[in-house]
């Protein structure tokens, strides 16, 4: 599209002028209509349709007073905010995972195509952390757990915790000794009784 910025200059015939005039409002107008409820469209225009975010290379320059939301390379094109023009403080917001999608925020039966005793998913928190959850029916004194998706280093921590019927008998579970890693984890237990076993994993 073409613009214009210097016409009409102070000293120009506005019906010389008067073609460039036309492509400005012209190229203003389409412009803003991009991503907007279009000018003359009624009490909604100027609020947006939708909003589009080009990923930027570097933290772009901002200023005391104002919050800033962008796309970065360096993370992935997720989104990232930044409080007061204090690039050091870069808070990520999302960590989108696409090939996992379907496994995000649900609870989902046999996610790992193992079989049916095992169900999971995932989601993310600000900072890029991944928070995996799932059940598994403990059927055997050790059994191999897949993560739904994989994570990037050991994650942080990982939490236990058996379903118990009323006047059933408390059982333990370990995670075996060299089994956690980025994929999953293998887990040791005094019970084989078809119990419900929930599980919990926080990392990167």
């Amino acid at each position: 599209m073409s613009y214009f910025p210097n016409i009409p200059a102070a000293t120009d015939d506005p019906s010389v002028s008067q073609s460039a005039i036309q492509t400005n409002f012209g190229t203003i107008n389409t412009a803003f209509a991009l991503n907007h409820v279009a000018l003359g469209s009624g009490g909604s225009q100027g609020k947006h349709n939708f909003v589009e975010m080009p990923v930027q290379g570097a933290t772009p320059t901002t200023i005391v007073g104002e919050g800033t939301l962008y796309t970065l390379s360096a993370t992935g094109s997720q989104l990232n905010y930044v409080a007061d023009n204090n690039a050091t403080d870069l808070y990520r917001m999302t960590r989108a995972i696409h090939a996992s999608y379907p496994l995000f925020g649900v609870n989902t039966n046999n996610y790992n195509g193992v079989g049916a005793n095992f169900t999971g998913g995932w989601t993310f928190l600000p900072g890029g952390i991944l928070l995996q959850y799932g059940k598994v029916l403990v059927t055997s004194s050790t059994q191999a757990v897949a993560f739904p998706v994989v994570f990037t280093g050991i994650p942080f921590t990982m939490s236990f915790t058996f379903e118990r019927g009323a006047g059933t008998s408390a059982h333990n579970i370990w995670i075996l000794t060299g089994s956690l890693s980025t994929t999953g984890f293998t887990y040791v237990t005094d019970s084989t009784n078809n119990l419900p076993m929930y599980w919990t994993a926080i990392g990167v």
